[in-house]
């Protein structure tokens, strides 16, 4: 089940802003009406277990920030926000799946933060990808941003995050643009219609919140690959 759902009620957040017919709002993606209506039509089949086919998946895999590399036997797309306890609870999964079969799984990270510490925690992760230290950063909130409130990220916690230069990154951390950094992750989600976090692209299919068989998914990816008939 997908962990947070993006709503239209939620116009007051500080990230929002207005471009063409596209609010983004909460520094995820809201849409008029028309623009709603087409996402929604085109997702009917978005619940379905076996996920929804995405014919151009490839295209997607860009921006964001890599967890194992792009070249891995299994690359998974993950649109996530650190303030969501389903995608939290997903990214401490990923970890056992990378450990299980090291080398054979990759995750591109991309940003879809619902939540305001979501917002200031992804902001922070893309700082220290920076300094090449994104896959420290990530389990590090992953493991512990649960507690914290937005303040406290842009307060003392950034002393506290695993990169070689905290004075760099905390300057980054307050001169990034936000309204813009997460543009490119905001804007595949739209295309996809993703309307809650964590989503999942595996493959060419796209499942809204973690697939419960995702173990036996990965395990059959690995193995198929190993065989050579995938």
């Amino acid at each position: 089940m997908p962990g947070h759902v993006l709503k239209l009620s939620k116009l007051n957040h500080p990230l929002a802003f207005l471009s063409g017919t596209v609010l983004l709002c909460c520094a995820a993606v809201l849409f008029t009406a028309r623009n709603l209506a087409k996402t929604y039509s085109a997702l009917r089949v978005r619940h379905d277990p076996r996920g929804a086919v995405v014919q151009d998946a490839e295209s997607y895999l860009r921006g964001g920030n890599w967890l194992g590399s792009p070249d891995a036997f299994v690359v998974l797309v993950a649109w996530f926000d650190y303030g969501c306890p389903a995608c939290r609870r997903f990214g401490q999964r990923l970890r056992d799946l990378q450990r299980r079969y090291p080398g054979y799984v990759a995750l591109l990270v991309r940003d879809l933060p619902v939540t305001p510490i979501g917002v200031d925690a992804a902001v922070a992760a893309r700082c220290a990808a920076r300094q090449g230290a994104f896959e420290k950063v990530f389990y590090f909130l992953v493991e512990r941003v649960g507690d914290l409130s937005g303040n406290q990220v842009q307060q003392d916690y950034l002393e506290t995050l695993p990169v070689p230069d905290v004075p760099a990154l905390r300057a980054c951390f307050h001169s990034l643009n936000r309204d813009s950094v997460f543009a490119e992750d905001l804007e595949d989600a739209a295309r996809l219609g993703i309307a809650a976090v964590p989503s999942l692209l595996i493959g060419s299919r796209l499942y809204e919140g973690v697939p419960r068989n995702l173990d036996d998914l990965i395990s059959d990816m690995v193995d198929k690959k190993q065989d050579g008939s995938l």
